[in-house]
């Protein structure tokens, strides 16, 4: 019996090595291919984030060569007063700019001015003819190199743009540089080092790699002259990578003296003198490697006899490894799961922030130029196909916004904001927005407010009155004769809130019971024969149901088929110590003559667009001009003065956002602030803040509303200029 087990022992052994041996290379194909999915991501993100940061970067120096004192520097060298203000303002811009060097050479490649004027290592001076970006600015065109510096021997990014007067003769230079370092640390690309041209490494995450060289780097062919020139230091160390040993992938590399594996991913081949390489961890590898070698040396231990009475505790490490190998491995799933659903709620939001600006863009167009119509001479066939196109686009807008907040909501994005109110205002707002279609349908509209109701409370009165117009709307589709009523009464008076409830009841067709049970879903209607009969996509009513309870409150209906329905729910409403004011609503496009004295300045990309602006600016009355970009705008600003900016968000060249900052940025050396009002065609949230964030005053989305634009507009201009 002892020779068998014996005889049988090295098959056992043999058929364990080879289950292990086929476990393995399992799980190092999956953690490989996850690592590989992870660096395409990275990736991806790092390339898109660093082409922005570069495109950013290359405008920086135009917009120094438009300001006239560094033209006055430049045409008078030897006037030290201009010299010194014109070394400060550089020394001012670049820390607002967040840029290492600033500095404007003479047509002679002579340094005259720069932000480090005071300090060791000046660069006033130096001449720099020898350099790309010097020779490219000199020809007229914008210059872009990898170098290092002159004083300071640190590798950077050298941009440049030629300094014109106002003949177009090239009179200078303007030049920034970002150091490399400051270049990752600024933007958080996710970089783990960098290389030069000659294989050296430049930046790095670990101190310890700078100035070592890559393998085969064509440093080490070049001589110690210059080397000694270019990095002040001789004789580089090479950086060792080498095999991790795991079988069939060899790209699994050892760093120095680490002993983790890594994946190295190059990103950029030298096409600004520098190459960035990724790198990520591979830890697990090193964890089955180390089980590997664990269990062989087991069996190599000890007799035959011995390696029999460890054998149950063999399979029990084994099964334990193996659990402990499988939970590692679930979690890391889940964690290249959470990366995989934040990227879809990423792209989700970038695909609906995209489709809103895209179809609000025209329909800014159509229904401006339809408003527009409307204020001309038509007769009543015109009159009735253009209030169809309006009514159309109307009906498409709504559409559109009910998607956004169904996706918002959906997602968890959905804030509610709280300010005070009055209901009868609010029931103004509805009788103005619903007198003319029950008129037109000739049903009777009734509103019914209780009379010991306060008159002003506190809550989210644009998402109340969203809840309300849908009710209203729902309830004047299904009715076709009799009436509908609005009811608003008290429920409670609390300590410091007001429980209300709203109630519409309509003689409309009614809803059966089986219809009432699904009636608040998503693309759901009452049955199919509504869709087709009345229209509407079944998100109207899910919307406002979700709404209502972010007020803690409830929507329900109460309804028989063909004798009518009646939706309610009950909210809190905070009490309010505010008195409002009597708003002065503005009906129609009226023109003020004093403001022929006023310009606005429309930065609009979108002909259409800058049309119907211009059609409304000029029915308001003011006198405008156009800019197609940020960057013409700065231009058409420093020829002249407005009194108010109407700024477009999404233009190309340069953006509202990066155009308002810049603005603000120059208004830091005059005191003035001119009032900026932002138009965007997206509307989700966010973008007011962004908005707001970035410098501008007020806000509006597209579709433009003439009634809000002309207030704004009136608001902001009578405010005037702030000195």
């Amino acid at each position: 019996m002892f020779i068998l087990w014996l005889l049988f022992a090295p098959l056992l052994i043999w058929f364990i090595w080879v289950q292990i041996t086929d476990w393995e290379q399992e799980q190092t194909e999956t953690i490989v291919a996850q690592t590989v999915a992870t660096l395409d991501m990275r990736q991806d993100q790092i390339t898109q984030d660093f082409a922005i940061a570069l495109t950013h970067l290359q405008g920086l120096p135009d917009f120094l060569a438009q300001e006239s004192i560094i033209k006055q520097a430049l045409q008078s060298p030897s006037d030290a007063e201009i010299i010194d203000t014109v070394n400060r303002h550089l020394e001012n811009t670049a820390k607002h700019l967040v840029v290492d060097l600033a500095f404007i050479i003479n047509i002679n490649a002579d340094c005259i001015a720069s932000n480090n004027f005071n300090k060791k290592e000046s660069l006033i001076g130096f001449n720099y003819r020898d350099r790309q970006y010097f020779k490219a600015a000199i020809q007229g065109e914008y210059g872009r190199q990898y170098a290092l510096g002159r004083s300071t021997n640190k590798p950077g990014l050298f941009f440049s743009s030629p300094i014109k007067k106002t003949d177009g003769t090239i009179i200078g230079i303007a030049v920034i540089k970002i150091e490399l370092s400051s270049l990752l640390r600024n933007n958080k690309f996710g970089l783990n080092f960098l290389t030069d041209d000659q294989g050296v490494i430049v930046s790095a995450d670990s101190p310890e790699m700078l100035f070592k060289a890559l393998p085969n780097a064509p440093v080490f062919t070049t001589s110690e002259v210059f080397q000694q020139s270019r990095y002040k230091r001789s004789g580089f160390s090479m950086l060792s990578l080498v095999s991790a040993g795991i079988n069939q992938h060899p790209e699994v590399t050892l760093i120095d003296e680490h002993n983790i594996p890594v994946l190295i991913r190059e990103i950029n081949r030298n096409t600004d003198g520098f190459n960035a390489y990724l790198v990520e961890s591979v830890p697990q590898l090193l964890a089955i490697k180390e089980n590997e070698l664990f269990f062989f040396k087991s069996l190599s231990a000890g007799s035959v006899i011995a390696l029999w009475l460890l054998i149950a505790s063999i399979v029990l490490v084994l099964r334990n490894c193996i659990y402990q190998n499988e939970l590692q491995q679930k979690n890391d799933n889940l964690r290249q799961n959470n990366l995989l659903l934040q990227h879809a709620l990423k792209t989700k939001a970038d695909f609906l922030a995209t489709m809103s600006h895209e179809i609000r863009t025209p329909l800014n167009g159509v229904i401006g130029m339809a408003d527009l119509l409307m204020d001309t001479e038509l007769n009543e066939n015109q009159k009735n196909y253009v209030h169809t196109l309006s009514r159309s686009a109307q009906v498409l807008l709504s559409l559109i916004n009910d998607i956004l907040d169904f996706s918002k909501i959906e997602a968890g994005k959905m804030n509610l904001e709280s300010a005070s109110f009055g209901f009868k205002p609010l029931l103004q707002d509805l009788r103005d927005m619903f007198t003319y279609p029950f008129e037109h349908k000739k049903i009777t509209y009734n509103e019914q407010l209780a009379d010991d109701l306060p008159a002003v409370v506190s809550g989210d009165i644009n998402r109340l009155r969203q809840v309300l117009i849908n009710l209203l709307g729902n309830a004047l589709k299904f009715t076709a004769k009799g009436s509908v009523t609005l009811n608003i009464s008290p429920v409670e008076e609390g300590t410091d809130y007001w429980r209300v409830r709203f109630a519409v009841t309509d003689t409309g067709i009614g809803i059966s019971k089986e219809a009432q049970a699904k009636l608040f879903e998503a693309f759901t209607q009452a049955d199919s024969s509504t869709t087709r009969k009345f229209g509407g996509t079944g998100l109207g009513l899910s919307i406002s149901k979700k709404l209502i309870e972010l007020m803690q409150g409830e929507l329900a209906v109460s309804a028989e088929l063909g004798k009518g329905s009646t939706f309610f729910f009950v909210i809190n409403l905070a009490k309010s110590k505010e008195v409002l004011l009597e708003k002065t609503h503005i009906h129609h496009i009226s023109t003020n003559a004093s403001n022929h004295e006023k310009t606005i300045l429309l930065v609009e990309d979108n002909k259409v667009n800058q049309l119907v602006a211009s059609k409304l600016l000029q029915k308001f009355g003011y006198a405008h001009r156009i800019a197609e970009n940020g960057e013409e705008a700065l231009k058409q600003m420093a020829e002249r003065s407005f009194d108010a900016i109407l700024m477009d968000c999404q233009m190309p060249v340069m953006d509202g956002f990066e155009a308002t900052r810049t603005i603000r940025l120059m208004e830091e050396n005059t005191g003035q602030h001119i009032p900026i009002i932002g138009l965007t065609a997206n509307a989700l949230d966010g973008d007011r803040e962004r908005c707001m964030a970035c410098g501008m005053d007020d806000y509006s989305t597209k579709p433009i509303k003439i009634n809000e634009l002309q207030e704004k507009l009136t608001y902001w201009v009578q405010k005037g200029v702030i000195n």
